[in-house]
């Protein structure tokens, strides 16, 4: 019933796109004879109470919530960000504009973090994949950035 979907939650009412912040995606699934289980990733604009309200309209399942972590959102034109965006834009030369995903990520763990790592063009959808890879050059460009970014953010006069 939820296996053979698309992954977007539809089958359980709690299918949600956000134009900024991405999909609602299932996943990590884990079936055994007595239990069957998954992960929710939910963008910004969603909560989790609209989403057991939904669940709880669905007749005939229990469910359990073991842990939520809320989506990560920071306004783009906050200096953290403007320090992260023009940094990337000065070492790379591209467009810095900040990009949101469902995924989650090791800034749910701590207030006040924002989630950067690297994109570069024609990388969509390579992380988190079996044999994820990156060039060495890439590597190093990522050094750069993340050098520089941290010696700005260190500094009180943050102009590149």
């Amino acid at each position: 019933y939820i296996l053979n979907t698309q992954n977007k939650g539809e089958r359980l009412g709690i299918d949600y796109k956000n134009d900024e912040f991405g999909q609602l995606e299932i996943r990590n699934y884990h079936l055994t004879k007595e239990d069957f289980s998954f992960s929710i990733s939910y963008p910004a604009g969603l909560t989790l109470e609209e989403i057991l309200d939904q669940l709880n309209r669905i007749e005939g399942y229990e469910y359990e919530v073991v842990s939520h972590f809320k989506p990560v959102y920071f306004d783009k034109k906050a200096p953290m960000v403007e320090i992260m965006k023009e940094t990337y834009e000065y070492v790379t030369g591209n467009d810095g504009t900040p990009v949101t995903t469902t995924g989650g990520t090791y800034a749910k763990m701590m207030p006040h973090i924002v989630p950067f790592g690297p994109s570069f063009p024609g990388q969509k959808g390579i992380g988190h994949n079996p044999n994820e890879w990156m060039t060495r050059e890439d590597l190093i460009t990522n050094a750069k950035i993340y050098a520089l970014t941290l010696y700005q953010l260190s500094r009180k006069d943050t102009e590149l």
